[in-house]
């Protein structure tokens, strides 16, 4: 599989996350956040954004979801590549596009793609992001500051998110083949290894799988915001009731 391919099959996985081979289409008029070249103005444009706009939310919401931001296109390029592509990008080199209060749409340096079995390509993946984030880390905390712990803990939430939305698009990957891989994927990236998933019963389908989130993503905080569905802030019986009635909803 080429790098286009690749691309072209994950933005139809997850439309909006569209990659594009560096250089093939001439200069863009957005600021990209490059690791390798001053990331931390890039960042606090984004920062300062959420600022302006968010004013009543708080630095907690901020800093979270600045981060969220950040690492949310390399976490689900690498794991949809591993579970749907049976591949996954070398991140070096990786622009990303900075947009008003958002961060969708990245380049990649042409490159091959080499093929392995899936508990290989996610040591190369988790190498890989390991790299990227302790650079978008860096750069985060020249602006905010973010605990590390809590940082580990959304970025293990966005792991098992993107492990979730492989399993929509490949229903042959099973329960048990979730439960599995979220644990190998928040090992090989040394984050915190609780129970990633949730089993929700069903009455008249098999059960649904869901995060047990381990952090908040602060959105409560916001004028327009609330709770999210799966959020830690509430009881696990709520939970389970919510995601329950959403499931069947969405089913129907």
């Amino acid at each position: 599989m080429s790098l286009q391919e690749l691309f072209a099959m994950i933005s139809q996985v997850l439309p909006g996350l569209d990659g594009s081979i560096s250089g093939r289409h001439g200069q863009s008029h957005h600021m990209t956040i490059d690791v390798d070249h001053a990331p931390a103005l890039a960042v606090q444009h984004l920062y300062q954004f959420l600022q302006s706009n968010y004013p009543e939310a708080g630095p907690h919401y901020w800093s979270c979801r600045c981060w969220n931001l950040l690492i949310w296109q390399p976490v689900y390029l690498c794991v949809l590549s591993t579970h749907v592509a049976h591949c996954v990008p070398s991140l070096n080199g990786m622009k990303q596009t900075l947009r008003p209060g958002l961060v969708a749409g990245f380049s990649l340096p042409q490159q091959a793609l080499p093929t392995a079995k899936t508990e290989s390509l996610i040591k190369t993946a988790a190498t890989n992001i390991v790299v990227l984030r302790e650079s978008l880390y860096l750069a985060l905390c020249k602006h905010t500051r973010l605990p590390e712990k809590l940082a580990n803990m959304l970025e293990a939430d966005c792991v098992t998110s993107a492990l979730l939305h492989a399993q929509q698009h490949r229903k042959t990957i099973a329960n048990s083949d979730i439960k599995y891989w979220s644990q190998q994927w928040l090992d090989a990236l040394q984050l915190p290894c609780t129970d990633a998933v949730i089993e929700v019963k069903m009455e008249k389908q098999a059960p649904r799988l869901a995060i047990c989130r381990q952090s908040c993503c602060q959105h409560f905080r916001r004028a327009d915001g609330e709770k999210c569905h799966d959020c830690p802030k509430r009881s696990m019986q709520e939970r389970h009731q919510i995601l329950r009635m959403a499931y069947c909803a969405a089913s129907d």
